[in-house]
């Protein structure tokens, strides 16, 4: 008789590492670590019981890395105790500047696992992650005159033993993880993703190993892990170290009162939970894991220009002539027709032109009256207009003569109509300038699996919030559709981020938020033109070696990007910095 299934039992993560400077480690003294900063926290869990008769000689581990993703904000950014002062410059636009929220729209996270001990040189003896959720998070918003429908696609892996596949009207965002004990023992990771305003369709996989059809559970674990609803690819499963990207979900219908930018991309903000299996050598005592978060933000003020598509445009004319029978005598015998029966009174564009609506007149103007008097006098509910992109129509009622003596009632006027051509000649476009800073979080630690439990280090408590120094993009782009250019937007966010992380030669120089461009721009605003025409030889604070630059002006320096004062200037990034500190010094009234 198989054994009575009981309740599975929550994973017991052990939390090994954290960022230090999140911790608060002062009880009662009212003050707490900046919430605008990123942070990192270590967990991991090691099944040492009924593990799969398959692994040989490998031993496995649960690793879960969770990151609070949140915005950027340039005064928690300066570090704990920091004030920014510039007493000469308007302190009210210096607070926005400084507290201003700068939304995160973009995320890239790196891990990566090593022995504990010397490094092995046989490929057999290193760590491998063998999976990892979430693997991909692929959002489709159709949208139609009736509503949505949300397409969401999602993967999971289940080691025990089965094959399932279930269709979802509503599911939910998260995944689940765990460890099954006991006669019927294994390890299992599943996914799933839901949104309940809509209707969502999913297609879910498991996959199952265990041993033995007739045993029963007996105990197991499992545990909950946290999603945040965007986009999201992981990369490099299989090897020691797994990557991940995440990127904002396009909004472009909806208003909606969370932030958003350029009324389509949703901010990133919240816990974002990875789940990786690793495994090792059972001769490794233990693992040294390494992770990084960094993120990309952009400001609430953003440049955004549109500028509409162009057309071929010309007018054509055309002139409405309606006579209306009348009578010699007291009106006996006298005619009413309508304007609109006449074909003069209609007036169709060629073929590939349409009336142009948003000119004068909406498309349609009278230019001239050739009407006799008593037409003018006998006309009745007179109008004219653009009745469909082809067509424009004059209508009325027309009264003939009552007298002999009377003009005959003749209905004479002429139109114009504003055409444009149906094809644009210019698409319209959309264009964003702005800065994009990048933030970056580290976090490492080691630990040693004595009876399978994991050892985590010692570390030392009280750390303080240090400077988190920023890296600047100009975020330039242009776009045809809307798509396009949220399209172009997040490629330039992806392409940043991967290449601050990687490739340390061509990123930009890391700087405080007062040594960005963006910063530089907000004083410039502010400046007299008699403070920018002020000559760099009248700032006695510029050290020497910027001698020969004198006979530039403030504004000769601060209209120039970084990266230009270095080209143009012959500066290193160093002392392209300096100079420019040195002049926002003087302006803003700071002593050194």
């Amino acid at each position: 008789m198989p054994d009575p299934i009981t309740p599975e039992l929550s994973i017991p993560w052990k939390v090994i590492a954290t960022s230090p400077d999140m911790l608060d480690v002062t009880y009662n003294d009212r003050r707490y670590p900046y919430i605008w900063r990123s942070s990192l926290a270590l967990s991991v869990f090691e099944p040492s019981e009924n593990l799969p008769s398959g692994l040989c000689d490998q031993k496995l581990a649960f690793i879960k890395l969770t990151c609070s993703i949140t915005g950027y904000q340039p005064a928690e950014g300066e570090g704990e105790g920091v004030q920014i002062t510039f007493p000469n410059l308007p302190q009210e636009e210096l607070e926005r500047v400084l507290t201003e929220y700068w939304g995160c729209y973009g995320v890239l996270v790196n891990i990566a696992v090593f022995p504990l001990g010397a490094r092995p040189l046989n490929f057999r003896e290193y760590p491998h992650i063998l999976d990892f959720l979430p693997k991909n998070r692929e959002l489709v918003r159709p949208v139609t005159s009736t509503g949505e429908v949300l397409t969401a696609s999602t993967a999971s892996l289940r080691l025990d033993s089965g094959l399932t596949t279930t269709q979802k009207n509503e599911t939910q965002v998260g995944i689940k993880g765990g460890y099954a004990a006991g006669d019927r023992g294994g390890w299992n990771v599943e996914g799933n993703i839901e949104h309940t305003w809509g209707s969502s369709t999913e297609a879910k996989s498991e996959t199952e190993v265990a041993g033995g059809a007739e045993r029963r559970l007996s105990s197991g674990y499992s545990t909950s892990v946290d999603h945040l609803y965007s986009l999201l690819t992981g990369y490099h499963a299989g090897t020691n170290r797994a990557a991940f990207i995440m990127l904002p979900r396009p909004f472009m219908e909806e208003p909606t009162d969370r932030r958003t930018f350029v009324r389509g991309l949703r901010a990133i903000e919240g816990v974002q939970e990875f789940v990786l299996v690793v495994s090792r050598p059972v001769t490794m005592s233990g693992l040294c894991i390494e992770a990084s978060l960094d993120t990309a933000h952009l400001p609430e003020q953003v440049s955004y220009d549109h500028v509409p598509a162009q057309y071929e445009r010309r007018d054509a004319r055309f002139t409405t002539t309606v006579f209306a029978p009348g009578s010699v005598f007291a009106g006996i015998g006298t005619q009413t027709v309508r304007l609109e029966d006449s074909p003069s009174a209609i007036f169709r564009t060629p073929d590939g032109w349409v009336i142009d609506r948003f000119t004068a007149g909406g498309g349609v103007e009278e230019v001239a009256n050739r009407s006799t008097v008593t037409a003018n006098t006998n006309l009745q509910e007179y109008n004219f207009g653009a009745v469909d992109d082809r067509t424009a129509r004059v209508t009325g009622r027309l009264r003939g003569r009552d007298w002999g003596l009377d003009a005959e009632s003749v209905f004479m006027r002429d139109y114009i109509v504003h055409m444009r051509s149906e094809v644009e000649t210019n698409s319209a476009t959309a264009r964003v300038s702005t800065s994009m800073l990048t933030t970056s979080r580290h976090l490492s630690a080691c630990y040693e699996s004595q009876d399978g439990c994991p050892q985590p280090p010692q570390l030392p408590l009280g750390a303080s919030t240090d400077l988190q120094h920023v890296r600047e993009e100009l975020l330039d782009t242009i776009g045809g559709l809307p798509g396009d250019l949220y399209r172009t937007i997040m490629v330039r966010i992806k392409t940043t981020l991967v290449a601050n992380a990687s490739d340390r030669a061509t990123r930009p120089p890391a700087l405080r938020f007062t040594e960005t461009d963006y910063f530089k721009d907000q004083v410039l605003k502010t400046l007299s033109q008699s403070q920018k025409n002020e000559p760099l030889s009248a700032i006695e604070s510029i050290a020497k070696k910027f001698a020969h630059l004198s006979q530039l002006t403030i504004q000769g320096v601060l209209d120039k990007k970084l990266v230009t004062l270095r080209s143009e200037l012959g500066l290193s990034s160093e002392e392209a910095v300096e100079l420019r500190q040195s002049i926002i010094k003087h302006v803003g009234g700071v002593r050194e």
